[in-house]
């Protein structure tokens, strides 16, 4: 009995160590994923950075006072 009852604890932390490892294997994919978000998120941000929202304003009214707003982009020749 008391080698059934080993045999018992083996399988027990065998458990908990497969267990553990998926945890971790889990945790590590859900970082990854995470991580390249914020790498997408970064790269959105230059991106939106890159091009400027400029106000142009009308010669002598000819608009009636209406602000006009354009997008260029900053390195027209890159």
């Amino acid at each position: 009995m008391n080698r059934l009852q080993h045999l018992i604890a083996q399988l027990e932390l065998v458990d908990q160590l497969l267990f553990t490892r998926m945890s971790l294997e889990s945790n590590a994919q859900s970082m990854q994923f995470f991580v390249q978000l914020q790498c997408i998120s970064q790269k959105v941000s230059l991106a939106e950075k890159s091009w400027q929202v400029k106000n142009a304003c009308s010669f002598n009214g000819s608009t009636n006072g209406i602000t006009l707003v354009h997008l260029s982009h900053n390195e027209l020749n890159t």
